[in-house]
């Protein structure tokens, strides 16, 4: 038999919890719209549509499994989108 002060413990905990996911809620949809307009999804995540857009951007050197790389932005298929 679990005591009152554990149970009172595990609500408090759940409570807590489900205000920090609902304040993050917000913040993380806000977040969609600050991606850079050049930004697309694809099968890898986001990526950018070439390297000239990724470069005005402020990206180059994109590694593979890092923000905003595509394969077609890595010719030489080392791993490395844009590189500088």
């Amino acid at each position: 038999m679990r005591g009152r002060q554990t149970v009172l413990t595990e609500i408090n905990e759940s409570l807590t919890t489900e205000v920090a996911v609902r304040a993050l809620i917000p913040i993380a949809l806000s977040a969609l719209f600050l991606l850079p307009a050049s930004v697309a999804l694809s099968d890898e995540g986001y990526t950018f549509r070439n390297c000239a857009e990724a470069r005005a951007a402020g990206y180059s050197d994109i590694r593979h499994g890092t923000y905003g790389y595509g394969p077609h932005l890595d010719r030489d298929n080392d791993g490395i989108g844009c590189e500088s």
